[in-house]
């Protein structure tokens, strides 16, 4: 079973925030989600649903990504400054991997 969902953006998060941030695609009009829940190995399906959208995606949202992704999957939910920027400041601070984030940079 596939739940499909597709959600208009735009609203607060395509506006540029006072501070900056590494939320990416604030531009993206919509955003659309496969979901199989319960199913354990569906991630071609997932792809096979999601490619004749392919040609018009700007990038990926990771907090509706489940189970392992790539890491050119992971890049393209962030812009390539954001990225750099986020990769060198885990880096830093976190260089023993101490804190375990949902997705690796």
């Amino acid at each position: 079973m596939c739940v499909i969902g597709i959600r208009h953006l735009g609203g607060a998060l395509s506006h540029e925030p006072a501070v900056p941030n590494a939320i990416g695609h604030r531009t993206a009009s919509y955003s659309l989600t496969v979901l199989s829940p319960g199913e354990d190995d569906v991630a071609a399906l997932h792809r096979s649903i999601l490619e004749p959208w392919r040609g018009v995606t700007v990038g990926r949202l990771l907090n509706f990504s489940a189970g392992p992704l790539t890491g050119d999957e992971i890049r393209a939910a962030f812009d390539p400054g954001d990225h750099r920027r986020l990769t060198e400041l885990r880096n830093r601070y976190d260089a023993d991997r101490r804190l375990a984030p949902n997705h690796e940079l």
